[in-house]
């Protein structure tokens, strides 16, 4: 139960429990009252009494009997002294009860109720009595007048030490589930701030604090996520960096140890050197510009653009690199003009300058590239194909991973950033992108941009 939840039923419970109270009390109140004390009918008094008695005399005392209060015992004697009705303890209706038990019961219990005798007169006269004797007693202590005072405090006190159990009671469980959930999520995330991303949060019950269990999961999961990238970062740096930096130290050796004495040696010496120097350069601007990415600070620069204008000036221009490389490039671009979103153009751009290069790398001569463009249900639909050698079913699920380069690029130069560095514009954006391929048939790289339109 929600934390929230709790707090709501504990301060609704504080209003409803002296409102049962009240409700309680006044139910054993009517449930106290004189008519509520059942009288027995004319047959079964007939029954007890053994005689013939006059209906209309039992109806009249019937009535009498009902509009006492409560408190009041009674018991009526018949005729021939047998008890027909009664509200005493212990003396059950057809027993005979003389009047010399009657004296001395009232003898005997006479420091504890005060008694009354009556013997009521028919309806209609004063002189001709019933040939009933009513028996009334009420204690002693019920005689005295009720402090108001008191009843008062009694029904305060009892309202009082209700609400208290009942806040103590909710506030126990309270405590206990807060408690449970703060000390488990304390230790488990002591232990992963210890290190240890692999323990996963136990969430426990379905309050608040679960909630927060859920986000401190969802924050381990994504620093092991970052812990993985910066180790294939660094491991993928130290890889790509350190064959031209071997070739490098190699031939400065060969011209310090005379090993390339001669001029033309000498010349192919530090031109292969400056060239791998160069190559380090492009590899270290290119690490600069993905952390630079990754960091968000591009986002100075994103304005709400048209991208139907912006993909096909691009593909304008990469129509004329694919010549170069004597391949084909077919543009069908289908966005209108008025379609605006928010993006950094100079980003755009450079991921679909990866993705179209990727698509030169890897189809033959004579193959033909597809960059295409269309609007479908509140998204733009960037598309990149060719007809290249594809990518197999096991490189698929990893092409967008920093640094990786699958079993048709090893041969290839590069650091496999390229598929990175689109999937993280993508990602930074809001946009979706999508891989699918066959191998020997070719592949189709898909970007989803929504828009408001």
């Amino acid at each position: 139960m929600k934390i929230r939840t709790q707090f709501a039923a504990l301060i609704i419970g504080i209003i409803l429990v002296p409102f049962s109270i009240m409700v309680g009390a006044l139910v054993f109140s009517w449930a106290r009252e004189p008519e509520r004390i059942l009288i027995p009918g004319y047959k079964e008094i007939s029954e007890i009494a053994g005689t013939d008695i006059d209906p209309e005399q039992w109806r009249e005392l019937a009535k009498i009997l009902e509009r006492r209060p409560a408190a009041i015992e009674n018991l009526v004697l018949g005729a021939n002294q047998t008890i027909l009705y009664s509200g005493f303890a212990h003396y059950d209706a057809g027993r005979t009860f003389g009047y010399e038990d009657l004296f001395n019961l009232m003898r005997d219990t006479s420091h504890q109720y005060f008694y009354q005798l009556d013997r009521p007169t028919e309806k209609g006269t004063d002189e001709e009595a019933s040939n009933f004797l009513v028996v009334s007693r009420v204690m002693r202590k019920e005689r005295r007048p009720p402090d108001h005072i008191t009843i008062l405090f009694r029904g305060m006190s009892l309202v009082f030490f209700s609400i208290l159990a009942f806040s103590l009671a909710m506030s126990s469980v309270i405590a206990r589930s807060i408690t449970r959930s703060v000390t488990l999520l304390d230790e488990h995330t002591r232990r992963i701030a210890s290190g240890e991303l692999d323990l996963a949060l136990e969430a426990r019950g379905s309050n608040e604090i679960t909630s927060l269990t859920d986000s401190f999961n969802r924050m381990r999961l994504a620093l092991k996520d970052a812990q993985v990238r910066r180790n294939r970062f660094i491991m993928g740096v130290s890889h790509d960096l350190k064959t031209p930096l071997a070739l490098i130290k190699g031939y400065a050796e060969a011209i310090s140890d005379g090993l390339a004495e001669e001029p033309a040696s000498r010349a192919k010496a530090l031109e292969i050197i400056g060239t791998k120097v160069a190559q380090l350069e492009g590899m270290i601007d290119d690490l600069i510009g993905f952390v630079k990415l990754d960091s968000g600070e591009w986002r100075q620069n994103l304005r709400l653009q048209s991208v139907g204008p912006l993909l096909r000036d691009f593909a304008s221009r990469f129509s004329s690199d694919a010549e170069l490389y004597h391949r084909t490039a077919l543009a069908d671009i289908n966005i209108p003009d008025d379609i605006r979103v928010p993006l950094d153009d100079r980003l755009f751009v450079r991921a679909l300058e990866n993705l179209a290069g990727n698509a030169l790398r890897f189809t033959e001569e004579g193959g033909t590239i597809r960059i295409d463009g269309l609007v479908s249900k509140g998204l733009v639909k960037i598309s990149v194909s060719d007809d290249g050698i594809g990518i197999s079913a096991e490189d698929l699920p990893r092409i967008f991973d920093l640094f990786y380069r699958g079993t048709a690029s090893r041969r290839e130069e590069g650091m496999g950033m390229g598929l990175a560095v689109v999937k993280t514009v993508a990602d930074s954006h809001g946009w979706e992108i999508r891989a699918a391929s066959e191998p020997a048939k070719g592949s189709v790289f898909t970007i989803e941009i929504p828009y408001d339109a």
